[in-house]
């Protein structure tokens, strides 16, 4: 879940919808806080880090420059997802 809404956070952005950016990261920063286990540990919460950045642009109204660090983030739960299967 947290890689879906991490995506739709990242398209959003792309296509310059603010609103559905914003959205997309606070669900995804939920999802986040259910996840548990060591394997998610560290590269978990250095991908939280891109999207806390990129919420960041969001908010300022940089939602261009959000899509390409909403991208990094994706990367990083998608390796962290692969190390818990």
């Amino acid at each position: 879940k947290t890689v879906a809404t991490a995506k739709e956070a990242q398209a959003a952005a792309a296509s310059g919808n603010k609103e559905g950016c914003l959205s997309a990261i606070k669900q995804t920063k939920q999802y986040y806080k259910e996840i548990t286990g060591d394997a998610a540990g560290k590269p978990l919460q250095d991908a939280m880090k891109k999207v806390k950045e990129a919420q960041a642009h969001c908010e300022a109204g940089n939602v261009h420059d959000a899509a390409p660090i909403l991208g990094e983030a994706v990367a990083g739960m998608e390796k962290v997802n692969a190390g818990i299967k």
